[in-house]
């Protein structure tokens, strides 16, 4: 009975591993499904794919000059892909970087300065608005944006109302460009903004932001 119990203990421990495993890998191919079907190479992959069934069926025909000419080419290809896809690869190490798990509870404001921080920051807007004078404002999350920061000029200051009105009032050095926000700072002003890969954006909100530019050059219309 013992034997039995043991044989039974390590039947259940590697049914459990191997639960684990399989969970893990559909998470795995999940998530690559996923950011495939996200990326602009869709067309690429599945070439790829093509490429890779030829390449076996030349090594099981046993096509010896093709099998070569295949897996020369493959083991070149796989460099390549990494600079292909050099995008995608970085979007997909973020989505990992910008888990949960990585979250670190104290780069999070206090309740009472985040308050303080949301009612700045509506009350400067609020006044812009008024003066209809745009704003371009980026906020800071999980993502580091140190690159767009350095674009600008650095501030490092406390977020306030009047500081964030006063770098958007035109006609002044700052006003031309983005504000971004770090916690409760303000990192710099008068970045530059890089411009949008999506090619599917609605022609409509182009025509809206047309006619919402053409509102702020004449307020009186």
């Amino acid at each position: 009975m013992e034997f039995l119990e043991q044989i039974r203990l390590v039947f259940m421990d590697n049914m459990i591993l191997n639960m684990i495993d399989i969970l893990i890998v559909y998470l795995l191919l999940y998530y690559a499904y996923r950011l495939i079907d996200q990326m602009r190479g869709k067309q690429l992959i599945k070439g790829i794919a093509v490429f890779v069934i030829i390449a076996q069926l030349a090594k099981f025909f046993q096509m010896y000059t093709l099998s070569w000419i295949m897996n020369s080419t493959l083991q070149l290809g796989f460099i390549a892909l990494i600079i292909i896809f050099q995008p995608e690869l970085r979007k997909a190490l973020e989505f990992l970087g910008n888990s949960t798990i990585f979250t670190n509870v104290d780069e999070l404001l206090e309740k009472d300065d985040a308050t303080r921080v949301v009612n700045d920051i509506v009350s400067a807007v609020s006044s812009l608005a008024r003066q209809k004078i745009g704003a371009l404002i980026v906020f800071e999350r999980k993502t580091g944006l140190k690159d767009i920061a350095d674009t600008g000029v650095k501030l490092d200051s406390e977020i306030s109302s009047g500081l964030l009105i006063n770098i958007f009032i035109p006609n002044t050095p700052l006003h031309d460009g983005a504000v971004l926000l770090r916690k409760d700072k303000v990192v710099s002003a008068g970045c530059f903004l890089p411009l949008t890969d999506n090619n599917s954006l609605s022609k409509k909100l182009v025509q809206d932001i047309g006619q919402h530019l053409e509102c702020l050059k004449n307020p009186m219309e």
